[in-house]
């Protein structure tokens, strides 16, 4: 029964038991020694200090709260969802091979882009030793010293200019037909007979004038086209190096991506075996991103 109060102190309320107070007071002095705790802490707190337990910590409401559902899975469940994992992997790596393969078929290996290939090698038959030790190789393949390390696409010379010339004597040949009746009517393969040789003299100066500015024109316009050609050329060129540049690249990341995927592989398959059964030690730590290595104690079976 809680103690009455003076009627002087009756606006305070009833006085509280003893029991009552002491269980206010422990309460009160324990928050106290947990803020002077908590205050000490922060203040000795090492900025660099670190333990694996931050990993599976988060604070919510002020609170640090430890992630504990890996830890509430069971081992069947978490094996399973390894194998499912490393079933995944082996998934996706057979992917990037087929993807490389398909790439490497569409693609021309150079040797100065596939370093890791053995060099190429042409065999090319001689009658003598003479020859073999002058042997030049542009001339072989009738292309220029520039073209004959390619092993793809390699023009020979001929082609070349025939594909160039050939506007350029197609314009010739316009411009001769246009000019060819004033050659025959200057000309026509019959004899002409002049009775002044200064006369003679001069309608042949006239012709010859004629003949040379036509000439000249056409140099020009073939010039022209050639120089149009030529540009053409070297657009189309240009398009197709950089198409082979970026298919090369995407070969590469695709490599990168497959062997990381190996090594993925290497390492889940490394702990499946160490958590099956079986006596075993380690005789090899891991290092440059390699699993450990470990030996199996030979078992005798009956």
């Amino acid at each position: 029964k809680e103690r009455s109060q003076p009627v002087n102190r009756q606006h305070l309320g009833i006085l509280e038991k003893k029991k009552d107070y002491k269980q206010r007071a422990d309460d009160y002095h324990k928050k106290e020694k947990t803020i002077k705790r908590i205050r000490e802490k922060a203040a000795m707190r090492n900025p660099d200090e670190f333990y694996f337990g931050m990993n599976r910590t988060q604070v919510k409401d002020g609170k640090h709260v430890t992630n504990t559902e890996s830890r509430d899975l069971p081992p069947e469940i978490i094996r399973l969802m390894k194998d499912q994992d490393l079933s995944y992997i082996r998934t996706q790596k057979q992917k990037e091979l087929k993807k490389i393969e398909r790439l490497q078929m569409s693609l021309h290996f150079m040797e100065h882009q596939d370093k890791t290939a053995a060099e190429r090698k042409h065999t090319v038959f001689v009658d003598d030793i003479e020859e073999a030790d002058n042997f030049s190789v542009a001339a072989h393949f009738q292309t220029t010293k520039k073209l004959s390390s390619r092993a793809y696409n390699r023009p020979r010379k001929a082609g070349r200019a025939n594909s160039k010339d050939r506007a350029v004597s197609s314009n010739i040949n316009k411009d001769g037909d246009e000019g060819g009746s004033d050659a025959e009517d200057l000309h026509g393969g019959r004899a002409t007979y002049y009775e002044n040789d200064s006369d003679a003299d001069d309608d042949s100066d006239v012709a010859s004038a004629d003949e040379n500015a036509r000439v000249k024109t056409s140099a020009k316009s073939g010039d022209k086209q050639k120089a149009k050609l030529m540009k053409v050329d070297r657009k189309t060129l240009r398009k197709s190096e950089k198409a082979r540049e970026r298919a090369y690249l995407e070969l590469e990341a695709r490599k990168e991506r497959a062997a990381a995927l190996e090594m993925a592989e290497k390492h889940l398959v490394t702990e499946k075996n160490v958590q099956a059964k079986g006596r075993k030690r380690k005789v090899g730590k891991q290092e440059n991103g390699k699993p450990a290595q470990f030996k199996w104690r030979r078992k005798r079976l009956k």
